[in-house]
């Protein structure tokens, strides 16, 4: 009789121990497998999940130590999916945060009062400035980087001194980021008015080589126009024998009508007299 209960409870115990393990095999991955000491997490509840496979098939209470471990397992991965568990940043966090470490009281008190990191301001504006100027930017890109890898991540209550210096961290890395938005804002209004430019530039100098000047056009309500006081100062350096064609063309003087024709003819006339 008795040895028929034993049976009974070793495969009551088998099959508490399975059904853990599928249920398990259902849930989320811990948080602590994607930080930075994931991996010491995972190796520890690892190992610790095939020694619970190898207890099973130890001959009497085996099967129940299996069972209990399988348990745990599950319980340790379902109060991490509740927020008890942290983002494994640190060794401690790691240790702590694995099935085994969880366990105890210090793995449950690290993990149910730890805090998250600050958030580095991650948007469309910083994306561009990365992609504009970061080449030329090597050590703000890094400390970028190195900063988003530990935005908004949960550090144990151990591990409160790595997630002051993380903040410290986003929060410079957030400063230098600024800066460089800005740069990137001023070289990109830079090149669009440098492409603005060609075209006025292009044109003006076409409008130079038609007119038979190459500087001094200035734009009118009705288009480009000569520079009057250009042509006075121009003309006062002209040499004795071309006197007689500018003569001709001052008494030519065609002066458009927004203008005093005696102011400047007579003023180009007496630029030449002198």
């Amino acid at each position: 009789m008795g040895s028929s209960d034993d049976v009974n409870s070793t495969n009551d115990w088998k099959s508490y121990g399975k059904a853990a393990d599928v249920i398990s095999s259902l849930m989320p991955e811990k948080q602590e497998y994607a930080g930075r000491n994931g991996n010491l997490t995972r190796s520890l509840d690892t190992g610790y999940d095939q020694l619970a496979d190898a207890a099973a098939l130890i001959p009497g209470i085996g099967p129940m130590a299996s069972g209990v471990m399988k348990g745990g397992e599950l319980l340790s991965k379902g109060l991490d999916a509740i927020g008890a568990g942290t983002s494994g940043m640190t060794k401690t966090d790691a240790l702590l945060g694995s099935t085994l470490g969880s366990f105890t009281p210090l793995g449950a008190v690290n993990g149910i009062f730890g805090k998250r990191s600050k958030q580095v301001n991650s948007n469309i504006q910083s994306n561009e400035a990365l992609e504009n100027v970061g080449s030329s930017y090597g050590g703000t890109v890094n400390d970028w980087v190195n900063a988003e890898s530990k935005s908004r991540k949960k550090y144990g209550l151990f591990s409160s001194g790595a997630r002051h210096r993380a903040n410290r961290q986003i929060n410079n890395a957030n400063n230098q980021m600024s800066q460089m938005e800005d740069i990137s804002d001023t070289s990109n209004l830079r090149s669009l008015l440098g492409s603005y430019m060609d075209d006025a530039d292009m044109e003006n100098y076409r409008m130079n080589l038609l007119g038979g000047y190459n500087k001094r056009t200035q734009m009118g309500k009705n288009g480009m126009k000569i520079h009057l006081d250009h042509i006075i100062d121009k003309a006062s350096h002209i040499n004795d024998s071309d006197i007689v064609e500018i003569e001709d063309t001052v008494d030519e003087c065609d002066i458009p009508e927004e203008y005093n024709h005696d102011d400047y003819c007579d003023g180009y006339s007496n630029v030449l007299k002198d």
